[in-house]
């Protein structure tokens, strides 16, 4: 087994322009044999084992869901959810795989696309849910924070990865990631009409990152100091992950073409805030009919 490696170039840490520290990055952890295993892997299956943990934790105080069945659920809703961000990103990039199938499910090397696996493992979900008479409205408030804290965990993994890339720049925090690893960021960026070799870039990943961790915080603090109405706490989910995605597409710098001058993740994003902002609102007056008289 070969040792973890580091480069010799990678994340900078800088203040006032001036560096003041530089960490070397490698998107492979070790290799034994003709085995590679990469960070995004690792990472990946961090994100679903401390998930699992939280998710185990809240099933232990839920009144309508015993441990077995919510690890059931998670279960399902794992396989519809690498099922679906893997299928969305093979659609989307189709001309890479048509002469290398094999690669479709090597998803241990990064590919794949968050609302391809939202959407999968919400409709295992679902329909595991209506199969066993579980309230849906119940097991998605179950899963909010969940969802937020795998997904943060996932998004350092894309980070060493060097996938998901941020926009040019060189200031606080900057990334230079080592060509050696990661030459695709620099034929992406000369597709976007940059000729360096790999110049510094925001690091987004890091900052989508922290947005999940807070999200999950946030939806955490909202079950222990108030009383949420079903399906709120899910809901506050989506409105607020869709806003935080929507600010970080912005800083994306691995987007060839923005349709319309936003990315397809932005699009999708719209609807996701406005719709579940209307429905938190809609279930907001239901539970308070007097509040809609006030108002």
């Amino acid at each position: 087994m070969k040792p973890f490696r580091t480069s010799v170039s990678g994340f900078n840490i800088k203040f006032n322009d001036k560096l003041i520290g530089k960490y070397g990055m490698d998107p492979i952890a070790f290799e034994a044999g003709s085995l590679t295993v990469r960070w995004y892997g690792i990472f990946a299956a961090g994100g679903f084992f401390a998930a699992f943990l939280l998710l185990m934790h809240r099933a232990r105080r839920s009144a309508f869901i015993q441990k077995e069945q919510a690890a059931d659920l998670a279960f399902f809703g794992v396989i519809g959810a690498i099922l679906g961000s893997r299928l969305l990103y093979v659609i989307e990039n189709w001309s890479h795989f048509q002469d290398n199938l094999f690669q479709i499910i090597r998803i241990d090397q990064g590919g794949l696309v968050f609302y391809g696996g939202f959407a999968g493992a919400a409709a295992v979900i679902i329909l595991t849910c209506r199969y066993r008479n579980h309230s849906i409205a119940n097991v998605a408030d179950l899963f909010a924070p969940v969802i937020a804290l795998g997904h943060g965990i996932g998004r350092i993994g894309c980070f060493i990865n060097g996938c998901c890339f941020g926009q040019p720049w060189d200031g606080f925090l900057s990334v230079s990631y080592p060509y050696q690893h990661y030459s695709h960021i620099a034929g992406t960026q000369a597709q976007n009409g940059i000729i360096d070799p790999i110049v510094p870039v925001v690091p987004v990943q890091l900052i989508a990152s922290g947005g999940n961790f807070a999200i999950c915080l946030l939806i955490l603090l909202l079950e222990k100091f108030r009383t949420p109405a079903k399906g709120t706490l899910f809901l506050t989910y989506v409105v607020t992950y869709a806003a935080v995605r929507f600010s970080t597409e912005f800083m994306r710098g691995d987007y060839i073409t923005r349709p319309g001058g936003l990315t397809t993740a932005q699009w999708w994003c719209i609807p996701a805030v406005l719709g579940g902002a209307a429905i938190w609102v809609w279930i907001y007056y239901r539970r308070n009919p007097g509040a809609q008289q006030q108002s």
